[in-house]
């Protein structure tokens, strides 16, 4: 019996060939889609243990704001089970904001409007709220979910920064303590130096003169720091608001210098001021900088070189340029020279810890206004302050 030509392998027709082509080609097509779906079912596992296993709480919403995703970090954070949050608007969660002891949602929650604009929200400072209504603080980031091009919802992550509150507290505390303890002393010893400073205008010996002026110029140091201390400690905390008041720029100028700058660096100030520079802002927080920025100046210039100084307007703002005469700063460092911790490299061997800096950039973006420096090497450096005038 013979077989027929398309059922027999050793003599196949076209038609055969190309029927076992056609079905090699599905069955190689489906073990690559078996394949890929392994492979895609192994991804979203893989994707669903990361989420599940973070410290950081995340959840996701849809396009109308409603959460679809809860991981465990955020169940055990905001004290919900997932079953309970899905569903529901984002807004059950946060952020919210505190006032008068009071909670109120906040209008136009920047995660909801995530959704809208596609962009993705980044805070290091917000408060959410926990089942129970209690709050906690949290630094978050909202992102958008886009498949196609366009927005299908967005996933926010956030971490509790309860712990880091108490231990900034504590360091605040500890600080207060130390600047009280090492303020005590110091106190009398200036009161002691001022009056030997008093009791030696009638007669003194040059070398007497100097022993004076170098404990009260060291004593005004000192004084400095501590306070630095703790300005640093409130600002990087997030503790320090300034609180805006009426004030005169030129007048919070002068009274910086009489009561922290010596008498002898006085001699080295050139000072060019308009009359009346009005602002609205923290008129202690200003002077901290100020007198931190005539400090460096006069540390970082040689003895028997002015510090030049401006207050001036422009345009829309009060401007304060201290202007010294010192080595000056590369280019590299300049762009760094307002981070926390960090110094010039041409600060060679002067004291300072590179902090000071750091502060007041924190105190005038505080106060709503910029800082920064121009500079060249071997010419010497020129700081710059903006603050917006209340008269404008």
């Amino acid at each position: 019996m013979t077989m027929r030509g398309h059922l027999n392998p050793e003599n196949p027709t076209p038609e055969a060939v190309e029927v076992w082509e056609v079905t090699e080609q599905i069955l190689l097509a489906g073990l690559r889609e078996h394949e890929l779906a392994d492979q895609l079912r192994f991804q979203l596992a893989f994707a669903n243990a990361i989420t599940q296993s973070m410290d950081e709480g995340v959840y996701a919403l849809d396009g109308a704001g409603r959460i679809t995703f809860v991981n465990p970090a955020a169940e055990q954070m905001l004290g919900w089970q997932s079953a309970e949050l899905l569903g529901q608007a984002a807004e059950i969660v946060g952020p919210v904001q505190e006032a008068a002891g009071s909670q109120a949602l906040v209008v136009d929650s920047p995660v909801r409007g995530v959704l809208p604009s596609g962009v993705t929200y980044r805070t290091e400072y917000a408060v959410f709220h926990r089942r129970d209504l209690s709050s906690f603080p949290v630094a978050y980031s909202a992102a958008p979910i886009i498949t196609d091009g366009a927005v299908m919802g967005a996933v926010v992550a956030f971490r509790d920064l309860s712990e880091l509150e108490r231990l900034q507290q504590a360091q605040e505390e500890y600080l207060t303590l130390v600047s009280h303890d090492l303020r005590t002393p110091l106190t009398v010893i200036l009161a002691h130096a001022q009056w030997l400073q008093q009791l030696g205008q009638q007669r003194p010996t040059e070398r007497e003169a100097k022993s004076v002026e170098a404990i009260l110029e060291s004593g005004g140091h000192m004084t400095r720091m501590i306070q630095d201390l703790l300005d640093r400690s409130r600002l990087e905390a997030g503790r320090t608001v300034a609180h805006g008041v009426p004030v005169d720029l030129v007048e919070v100028f002068t009274r910086s210098v009489a009561q922290n700058i010596t008498p002898v660096e006085r001699a080295r100030l050139q000072v060019d001021a308009v009359g009346q520079l009005p602002l609205v802002a923290d008129s202690s927080q200003i002077e901290r900088v100020i007198v931190n920025l005539l400090s460096n100046a006069l540390k970082y210039s040689p003895p028997e070189c002015a510090v030049r100084i401006r207050l001036f307007r422009s345009a829309q703002d009060a401007v304060l340029s201290v202007a010294d005469q010192g080595v000056g700063i590369d280019a590299e460092d300049l762009m760094r020279l307002f981070e926390k911790h960090y110094r010039a490299r041409t600060a060679g061997a002067t004291v300072g810890s590179g902090l000071g800096l750091y502060g007041s950039r924190l105190i005038v973006e505080a106060n709503g206004g910029q800082i920064w420096a121009e500079s060249a090497v071997g010419v010497g450096s020129t700081f710059w302050v903006s603050l917006p005038l209340s008269d404008a």
